[in-house]
């Protein structure tokens, strides 16, 4: 059989950095490898013969999906609408459809009629088996679910010869699955469970050389909580550490784990050894009483949010932290709250949305009873307690457009440095471990600076925003005046104002554009109703 996988389009969003990929890069079409599409392929039994569609880095052609025997779509939450459309696209294909993915698993109803299979949860064994058995003539099963969860040791390396990596910023690495915590609105335990499952070290090592062979040199541990086992976490690392060391440091690394990672000295010390230079942390509130109620206790146990995070970062980890409004325990003033305290942190990079409410999720469930569902906005899909609907969207968008002012943007991320001269030590120390570049490739970063600034130049124009130049001259030539001497040279204030960049236009373009999609995981019910049979 010839058998096509397809990742449909993302919709723009804080973590897609859609509008800072084509300023840093000539080849690069997005900024992440999908993981699943080579590891679905390297499922795919002998002899059948299967091909990648990202959607992200190329254009589907629906004519050439035609001609193969099984096409297979996965998604997340937030490529709902584009998976939508393209299943409707596919609404006359000969061969047969199937569907599966994190949001598959949440949310079977959507697929109903659109399709011929859908896996509900993890599939490393149920999509091989459906394969042998469809290529055998047996009838095709509508709804497949696999009993048991997946050996993680028995994964085979992913297919990434199938992989054009140069169309990527970022190469994707799973090492395990599932979560420890009880989240009340996260949906990874009810679909990969609370007991974190993993590959061995030397599977992870193989799939890094594998990638390192092919050119890539950033890499990104896309486990759902890194340290949710820390015994297998600190295996990991150790081999991560020696390979580095061996090798002269050759990745560069990064992940997401829990906060309580601050209480983990040993394992903050084995990631700066392993070579990680960021990492993303569901902060989610500086309001106890609303980590509390979504029973997010690792957050506050111990010391202070502030304290946890300023341990991590002193550790040399530059830190991603993804944030919520909207909790009951959330009034009207959340949002001057949620400010104040990234200014106190000096987090720069901070994904701030409105609540979500994911089916499967216990928040669906209890908020379901209480009859405030609102599903019929896939933006803000619940009745707050403390503010309306509308509301809330609106302080939220407030407050992005405040947080991503230039000089709002750049005061934390300076100040995150010039609060922590540890992070600032490690990194150098970072930096003389890789070689120093010599004088010639110096030379080539500032040339690819000046280019880069070109092309910022040119969106900037495009957005009709060109004002945005002159602040950001005006940031960097008092850099040093203001934030205790940072050392921030031009190639890599170039690359933050790049980054910077998107984020501004990001929000500015929900403001003044028509999105579908304000809210990173928006869901609700406002697809069309089912094709009928």
């Amino acid at each position: 059989m010839r058998i096509a996988l397809v990742c449909p389009k993302f919709e723009p969003s804080f973590y897609g950095e859609d509008y800072y990929v084509p300023i840093v890069s000539d080849r690069a079409k997005a900024v992440m490898a999908p993981g699943v599409l080579p590891l679905l392929a390297a499922l795919v039994p002998a002899p059948h013969e299967v091909v990648l569609f990202d959607e992200n880095t190329d254009p589907l052609d629906f004519d050439t999906l035609a001609g193969f025997d099984v096409i297979g779509l996965t998604g997340m939450v937030v490529q709902r609408i584009r998976l939508r459309a393209i299943l409707d696209e596919l609404g006359g294909f000969e061969g047969l459809l199937a569907v599966g993915g994190p949001y598959a698993s949440i949310d079977e109803d959507f697929f109903s009629r659109r399709c011929d299979a859908l896996f509900v949860g993890e599939a490393d064994e149920a999509w091989p088996q459906f394969l042998t058995a469809v290529a055998s003539g047996s009838p095709v099963t509508p709804r497949v679910e696999q009993l048991a969860k997946t050996d993680m040791t028995k994964l085979p390396q992913p297919r990434y010869d199938l992989v054009d990596h140069k169309k990527y910023l970022v190469a994707s690495v799973q090492f395990s699955r599932g979560c420890p915590f009880l989240c009340e609105f996260c949906d990874i335990i009810t679909i990969y469970g609370r007991k974190p499952r993993a590959k061995t070290p030397d599977m992870v090592i193989a799939e890094l050389e594998a990638l390192w062979k092919r050119g890539t040199t950033n890499v990104f541990l896309v486990d759902d909580n890194l340290i949710g086992n820390k015994k297998l976490a600190r295996g990991l690392l150790e081999a991560l550490a020696d390979w580095q060391r061996a090798n002269g440091y050759p990745l560069k690394l990064a992940t997401e784990a829990s906060i309580n990672l601050a209480d983990e000295p040993e394992l903050l010390e084995l990631m700066f050894e392993a070579g990680m230079g960021s990492v993303f942390i569901g902060i989610e509130s500086p309001n106890e009483a609303a980590l509390a109620e979504t029973k997010k206790i690792q957050n506050i146990r111990g010391d202070s949010i502030a304290a946890k995070l300023s341990r991590i970062r002193d550790a040399g980890l530059l830190i991603t932290g993804g944030m919520i409004v909207g909790f009951d325990s959330d009034g009207p003033d959340i949002f001057r709250i949620q400010e104040e305290f990234l200014d106190e942190v000096a987090l720069a990079r901070a994904g701030i949305a409105t609540l979500t409410v994911l089916p499967t999720t216990p928040l669906f469930t209890r908020l379901e009873k209480e009859g405030r569902l609102r599903l019929d906005n896939p933006n803000c899909n619940f009745e707050p307690a403390q503010m309306s609907a509308e509301e809330l969207k609106a302080g939220c968008e407030a407050l992005n457009q405040r947080l991503f002012e230039p000089e709002a943007y750049f005061d934390r991320y300076f100040n995150a440095v010039a609060k922590s001269p540890k992070l600032r030590e490690r990194r150098a120390e970072m930096a003389e471990r890789r070689g120093k570049p010599p004088a010639l490739h110096r030379a080539a970063a500032y040339m690819f600076a000046v280019k880069t600034l070109w092309r910022l130049g040119k969106a900037a124009h495009k957005a009709g925003d060109l004002a945005i130049l002159p602040r950001y001259a005006k940031i960097y030539a008092g850099r040093s005046r203001y934030y205790g001497g940072t050392d921030a040279n031009f190639p890599a204030f170039v690359n933050a104002a790049a980054q910077h960049w998107h984020l501004y236009y990001l929000y500015k373009s929900f403001r003044t554009e028509s999105h579908a999609v304000t809210n990173t995981y928006a869901y609700g019910t406002d697809q069309p109703a089912p094709i009928a049979a």
